[in-house]
């Protein structure tokens, strides 16, 4: 039977409007403990702070990694933790931290910041320089190298994710305020061809293993936040909202700062507040996303809503998709069906990891 494009959408809504409303959460969440979350890995391990000490969350454990002198930035499959040490004139020491042991590894300024480690164990990030520049690095194998060596000042060059091909997101340019988003790789610096929109001030927050870049950027010295992906030569303006982690399904997570803030989740051209996809009646309401996996559990921040005051880190786990969204605009519906792809993706990454 042939249904015109109007008959179809006139029995899609009817249909919809048959069912009855389901609240089905598309993510459990679970408490991991009374910290700020600062990355995820794929086995589900979160890497933050808390007052006085830096934290390791590993499935019903919490470790200590370090003291209150220590920030941890990012953290790859094998548990290998990245970050600094600020001492007290300021000075922030980079390090590589494995089963216990803290290496050095040779960044040191009060710039160091950005850092981030692959499961190859390859660290990116930024450091100052001579002339008070900031420069990108990688370190490898023992070695640091300055992605931005021999560039003439004024220089401003920054890494700030790094891929499981090595791949580098950052930015590269003479100023911070209008440098270009690149891709550092195999000793190469590549700019992202028309990545800046005229007007914005713009910046790598990520970089997914298929060389998807998560932008974030702002419209002159006060506009809001937006973020952009790049993908295959085309920027893709996703939000006004802070995106702070793209995984290998190019599925986004970030943060809204307006109204004290919310966790959100960009997917497939949809723009998601995560509150509305956990079960109310678990009290949480999410105020910042930090982290996605390839298993698309997500790294929050939230606080209950009811009984005691109690915040930290929650891990949302997708569980499953509502069949139906109360059926009051045709868009609501378009959306459940761009969630019905999240939990496709979802799958296959299961059965990748299998």
């Amino acid at each position: 039977m042939k249904l015109t494009k109007m008959k179809l959408l006139a029995a899609l809504i009817v249909g919809a409007s048959a069912m009855p409303a389901m609240a089905v959460p598309l993510f459990g969440v679970t408490y991991a403990g009374d910290f700020s979350p600062t990355a995820i890995n794929n086995s589900g391990q979160v890497v933050g702070r808390v007052a006085g000490a830096t934290v390791l969350y590993s499935g019903s454990s919490l470790s200590v990694l370090g003291g209150s002198n220590m920030v941890v930035t990012g953290i790859n499959d094998a548990a290998t933790v990245v970050g600094y040490q600020t001492s007290n004139t300021g000075v922030r020491q980079a390090f590589i931290q494995s089963n216990g042991t803290l290496t050095n590894i040779g960044a040191a300024s009060v710039d160091v910041g950005d850092l981030s480690i692959n499961n190859a164990g390859q660290v990116a990030g930024s450091f100052g320089v001579a002339g008070d520049q900031r420069h990108a690095f990688l370190y490898q194998d023992g070695t640091l190298t300055d992605l931005n060596q021999g560039q003439a000042a004024p220089f401003e060059g920054s890494a700030t994710a790094i891929n499981n091909q090595g791949q580098i997101a950052g930015t590269a340019g003479e100023y911070s305020w209008s440098a270009t988003p690149v891709i550092y790789a195999n000793g190469t610096t590549t700019p992202l061809a028309n990545s800046r929109p005229d007007g914005y001030q713009i910046y790598a927050s990520g970089i997914s293993d298929n060389s998807d870049v998560l932008l974030n950027g702002r419209y002159g010295p006060s506009g809001s936040i937006e973020s952009f992906v790049y993908s295959k030569g085309v920027l893709t303006n996703i939000g006004e909202f802070s995106g702070l982690d793209i995984n290998g399904s190019s599925l986004v997570v970030g943060t809204n700062a307006l109204g004290g803030g919310s966790a959100h989740l960009w997917d497939s051209g949809t723009l998601y507040n995560l509150n509305s996809l956990i079960d109310p009646a678990s009290g949480w309401y999410l105020q910042s996303a930090v982290g996605i996996n390839d298993n698309n559990q997500i790294a929050a921040f939230g606080c209950r809503t009811t009984g005691a005051l109690e915040c930290g880190t929650l891990i949302l786990s997708a569980q499953g998709v509502s069949a139906v969204p109360e059926p009051t605009t045709y868009a609501m519906m378009l959306g459940g069906l761009g969630m019905l792809g999240f939990m496709a993706r979802r799958r296959r990454a299961a059965k990748s990891t299998a």
